[in-house]
């Protein structure tokens, strides 16, 4: 189950993978493995952990839809999400 401020960036990671063959079946498949492998770290924020598995792959959808090919899903979905973290008020 997801707290608040995650249900919130869920929400927005849905309808920002809306068009993309990056959809939430990945980022929930891909979101279960990160907590899994996590467990057997140490000093894991899982708080952290869990926001910024679910922005992963937030900017794939701009990506494709570059015809230019200058939209990098890593750089722009990082700006993206510094943006979403921070309203829900993560440090």
């Amino acid at each position: 189950m997801l707290d608040e401020k995650l249900q919130k960036i869920k929400q927005i990671v849905e309808k920002e993978l809306s068009c993309s063959a990056y959809g939430m079946d990945h980022v929930i498949r891909v979101y279960h493995i990160c907590l899994e492998i996590a467990k057997y770290e140490k000093n894991v924020d899982f708080d952290v952990l869990k926001a910024i598995e679910l922005l992963h792959d937030i900017a794939r959808t701009k990506e494709y839809q570059d015809t230019t090919g200058s939209t990098d899903h890593a750089v722009l979905g990082a700006k993206m999400a510094e943006k979403m973290l921070s309203d829900p008020g993560y440090p």
